[in-house]
């Protein structure tokens, strides 16, 4: 969960969430384009129980963020 943190503190976009297992069985995906980012945290915690999963995710970083680690 500290990744979601940060999700907040840089204000990351989520886009969309693909969970697989870690033996490549896809198990589940999620995407919402143009939204608030507040499906993202229930979304990930419906798999806390699950060791196995893994999460792979399309996101935005704002432009002030690029422009600060573009030099």
């Amino acid at each position: 969960m500290k990744a979601l943190s940060r999700i907040d503190y840089f204000g990351i976009e989520i886009f969309g969430v693909e969970v697989f297992s870690t033996d490549g069985e896809f198990l589940d995906v999620e995407v919402q384009e143009m939204n608030n980012g507040e499906w993202v945290k229930p979304f990930i915690k419906k798999w806390e129980n699950r060791p196995d999963a893994l999460f792979s995710a399309s996101y935005g970083v704002p432009e002030r963020l690029l422009e600060l680690f573009s030099n």
